[in-house]
């Protein structure tokens, strides 16, 4: 006989499903992603645009150049803001950031 499969309630944030014991500490981290990725971006771009809210592969922020060409994209999903976060320095984030 099969054993009863045991299910996590999941909250839905932008395009992601997260455990909901995991959604607080996700959107924490992920709209201090937000902050860290501007930050880093601006080092190198010469501004940044959010987009992607409501798509079906989420939100995303980009950096822009001066001459209007695309630096670096990045999702804010939850394999990207556990990379960002897991970047001790800003100057590892850029190097980062660089390497996409």
């Amino acid at each position: 006989m099969k054993k009863p499969q045991k299910f996590q309630k999941m909250v839905k944030v932008d395009a992601y499903l997260i455990p909901e014991s995991e959604a607080e500490q996700y959107i924490a981290d992920r709209t201090l992603t937000a902050q860290r990725l501007e930050k880093a971006m601006l080092t190198f771009c010469e501004r940044i645009e959010y987009g992607g809210k409501g798509s079906e592969d989420g939100e995303f922020i980009t950096g822009i150049d001066q001459h209007g060409e695309y630096q670096v994209l990045m999702h804010l999903s939850p394999e990207e803001v556990e990379m960002v976060m897991g970047c001790a320095t800003e100057e590892e984030l850029v190097a980062l950031l660089k390497a996409q």
